[in-house]
């Protein structure tokens, strides 16, 4: 995911145009106007996930998959790039509810007319996707009946810990009653702002984690959802395919800084393991399929499939995304590997 100055030394002036042309493909305009105190977080360079042994309802499932080729003994191609991590106690058993916050990709940008993520996940669309009418959680949970999206352009941890957060509580009146599924794509706009040069990317993460782990603190309190609440999660992805370098934000090669984006997304799945939620790796999905799709040197590369599942604006996912993305949280829900098809 700059103080003004009144004259523009040549590394200022660069600073500024960078910034200024991310938030020009940000997701949205931010809503952010408050500020915190970063604080520290665990070191997640040798994260490591482990399998379990399932969970009550939905499919039995397959608790703490990592999504790794073969796990779970499901009979169908595991996408090896997939690691999400989903604790034992997942999945719901009966949800009444499910619950979407966070930033543009949850408010729908990028999808281009087609239905965006939020929409295929509740019900899918059989013009645009016919070979996926039971991914949906029509098909999976039909106890679900009511939907709250509070998705917002522009979105960083900080403004969904204080804006989203309390009108989620003020909507729902806790303690809630049933069962309760929510869904976050949080974290881009925080990290976005570390590619940008002379940023503290350590400081930048670790207050987007500490933010997380408030907001996780607080939904996972028995007093707010005391039938239980399912916490997916997704990490941060990028556009470059792991390398760093693509046509985006004008050519600047960030690759230097890719090892904070791995340290939050592991820190992610260790607070996930702590705090009982699921880390959904959209990372991981994702590669192979950014803006350097189509170069068949990459170990990502996917020949069978080498679609770009990005919008223009290297930020969003574009309608193909937002249908993978859809996918992948129907597994991770369902407690399932996410399957690999072309």
């Amino acid at each position: 995911m700059a103080s003004i100055v009144t004259h523009w030394p040549m590394e200022a002036l660069m600073r500024h145009i960078f910034l200024f042309s991310a938030l020009l493909f940000a997701c949205g305009e931010a809503d952010d106007n408050t500020s915190d105190t970063a604080g520290t977080t665990t070191d997640a360079t040798n994260t490591e996930t482990t399998n379990g042994n399932g969970g009550d309802g939905g499919d039995g499932g397959n608790g703490g998959q990592t999504g790794t080729t073969g796990s779970g003994g499901v009979d169908y191609e595991v996408d090896p790039d997939v690691q999400t991590y989903v604790p034992d106690s997942f999945p719901p058993v009966n949800p009444v509810r499910i619950v979407f916050m966070g930033d543009s990709i949850t408010a729908g940008a990028g999808a281009s007319g087609s239905e965006p993520y939020t929409s295929l996940l509740m019900e899918n669309d059989p013009g645009d996707w016919p070979d996926h009418m039971e991914e949906d959680l029509k098909t999976v949970y039909p106890s679900v009946t009511e939907v709250i999206n509070l998705g917002t352009g522009g979105a960083t941890t900080t403004s969904m810990k204080n804006n989203q957060m309390p009108e989620l509580q003020e909507i729902l009146s806790p303690p809630v009653a049933g069962e309760t599924i929510v869904v976050f794509t949080i974290g881009g706009n925080d990290l976005q702002t570390a590619l940008t040069p002379f940023s503290d990317p350590e400081s930048i993460a670790t207050r987007a984690l500490n933010n997380i782990e408030e907001m996780v603190q607080t939904l996972t309190s028995d007093s707010v959802f005391p039938d239980g609440v399912f916490v997916y999660m997704t990490n941060v992805y990028e556009p470059s395919d792991g390398t760093g370098k693509s046509s985006c934000f004008f050519g600047v090669d960030y690759s230097s800084k890719l090892h904070y984006l791995d340290v939050y997304n592991g820190a992610l799945i260790k607070m996930g393991i702590q705090y009982g939620f699921s880390a959904v790796d959209l990372r991981g999905h994702f590669l192979g399929h950014g803006m350097n799709n189509d170069d068949s040197s990459l170990d990502i590369h996917h020949p069978d499939d080498p679609s770009r599942w990005f919008a223009g604006d290297c930020i969003h996912p574009n309608a193909r995304g937002h249908h993978e993305l859809r996918r992948l949280l129907v597994a991770a829900i369902r407690d399932m590997p996410l399957a690999l098809e072309p």
